[in-house]
């Protein structure tokens, strides 16, 4: 069985309780709870206190929430395995290689079961050669594009993806044709990962290598998301919930190092193991943090540049091809950044 796992502080500071030391009254309970619903672990922090004496003397209403969570967690997860299972199948007969990575990823291999780990969406990756195929592998099970927002050529040429891919269900799949944009500083070889993947619970899709995954981990936390998000908060979550597979699967950390270093993401690894390593049972990052830490501060002058040179990203495609794309993509390009801006105002208001 896996052991349970360490529950503390996030990046932000909102889950700064942990299990053992939480305060009893009820005001400060439901705004912990509130805090940890904010980083989509609610139904973590339900299933590390089922069986609590304590929770016994917890409000009906905070107990209610954390039960409710749990449910609606599992029967969500089954929508998802169910999901991956028909997707697993399709690609398999159509013998097109694909990877499980992100959210669904940890959600079902890593944390204790299915369903503690909020997931929108499930991202998948092909080779980026393949991405008709995939599209027509989805669109075989049921699935098709959502282009509200924008086309699929954007998303073709800007991201390199599929648009999300829907079902009548709802259920949505996310298709890379590359772990991170060619165009991007911190890309890597297609070939180095692919080469390191593993078998998953669904069989013809396979997982990331741990050190993939970690490193993806922390460019996300890092780059992709702002800290409203909580983004940052779930991967630290994430990572500890790999560490307590590390008997099973080992996590490189030295090639992790090595790999930030590589693509400039040291001080993104340094922070995410940093924030990792203050929790009970993960001190033994402290020095791989330190390691990564000094490191980034040798390479701060290149990391800057690797860090200015991603933000201006989405313009990267249109260089020397502008006349190459039809107005509609150019303009969807230049009304991203405000749909952006959008939501992350929208994010930060009260509710």
């Amino acid at each position: 069985m896996m052991p349970a796992l360490p529950f503390g502080l996030s990046a932000t500071g909102d889950l700064a309780v942990f299990v053992d030391q939480r305060a009893q009254e009820p005001d400060a309970l439901r705004a912990l709870v509130d805090g940890v619903e904010r980083h989509g672990l609610l139904a973590l922090f339900a299933h590390l206190t089922e069986a609590d004496p304590a929770r016994s003397r917890w409000p009906v209403d905070v107990t209610a929430r954390l039960d409710a969570s749990l449910i609606r967690g599992r029967a969500v997860a089954m929508r998802w395995d169910h999901a991956l299972e028909r997707l697993g199948k399709a690609f398999a007969g159509a013998r097109a290689p694909v990877a499980v990575f992100k959210g669904a990823d940890v959600a079902f291999h890593a944390y204790p079961e299915p369903g503690l780990r909020r997931m929108s969406d499930a991202d998948i990756l092909v080779e980026e050669r393949a991405l008709g195929v995939a599209h027509e592998i989805l669109g075989s099970v049921g699935f098709t594009a959502d282009t509200s927002c924008y086309s699929q050529d954007w998303y073709r040429v800007c991201l390199q993806q599929l648009p999300p891919m829907v079902d009548a269900r709802g259920t949505e799949i996310d298709v890379h044709g590359r772990l991170v944009s060619s165009y991007s500083p911190h890309a890597v070889p297609d070939g180095d990962v692919w080469n390191d993947t593993r078998p998953s619970r669904w069989p013809g899709i396979r997982r990331l290598g741990t050190v993939w995954a970690v490193w993806h981990l922390a460019m996300h936390a890092a780059i992709r998301h702002g800290a409203s998000s909580g983004a940052a908060g779930r991967a630290v979550v994430d990572l500890l919930a790999l560490m307590s597979r590390e008997r099973e699967v080992p996590i490189g950390w030295d090639a992790l190092l090595a790999l930030s270093d590589q693509t400039g993401m040291l001080w993104a690894a340094a922070r995410l193991l940093d924030a990792t390593a203050r929790h009970p049972g993960a001190q033994s990052l402290r020095p791989w943090a330190q390691q990564a830490e000094s490191l980034a501060r040798a390479r701060r002058w290149r990391e800057r540049r690797w860090r200015l040179a991603h933000r201006i990203r989405h313009a990267a495609p249109f260089a020397g091809t502008r006349m190459a794309m039809s107005p509609e993509v150019v303009a969807q390009f230049a009304r991203r950044p405000l749909r952006l801006l959008r939501g992350r105002l929208t994010a930060r208001r009260p509710r």
